[in-house]
C-alpha cells in the first residue's frame, strides 16, 4: 500500500481492478501454461515486481496503485467442463477473491 493512502480507498482499489488481473491471467498462453504446470495448490504472487506475462493495462496500474494478488491453483472437481480454478486474491484483503474456470486442455 502506498504510503499515505488510506486503508478504505486502498480496499476498493484492490476490488476495482482484480476482475483486470483475472482477464490478464486469462488472455496470457504463456502464465496460463506456467500456473497449469505447477502442482495443485501452488501460488504466484503478482505485484510490481512480479508481472510477467500480464497485459500492459494489469501492468500499468498494479505499478501505479501498489496492488498484490497471489494466484493459487486448485482442482475442481465439481465440473466436467473446467478441470483447473484459478483463484485470485488481494494479498492484504483475503475477502476479496475472484475465480477463473480453466480447462487444461485448451492453453492458447
Amino acid at each position: 500500500m502506498k504510503k499515505n493512502r488510506k486503508i478504505r480507498l486502498d480496499k476498493k482499489l484492490h476490488q476495482k481492478y482484480i476482475a483486470d488481473v483475472v482477464f490478464s491471467i486469462s488472455l496470457s498462453s504463456s502464465l496460463r501454461k506456467t500456473i497449469f504446470d505447477s502442482a495443485f495448490g501452488s501460488s504466484f504472487f503478482i505485484d510490481a515486481n512480479n508481472l510477467k506475462d500480464l497485459g500492459a493495462y494489469s501492468q500499468k496500474v498494479i505499478k501505479r496503485y501498489s496492488l498484490q494478488f497471489i494466484v493459487e491453483k486448485y482442482q475442481n472437481t465439481d465440473s466436467k467442463l473446467c478441470d483447473v480454478i484459478f483463484l485470485v486474491s488481494s494479498l492484504r484483503y483475503p475477502d476479496i477473491t475472484m475465480a477463473s474456470y480453466n480447462n487444461s486442455e485448451i492453453l492458447e
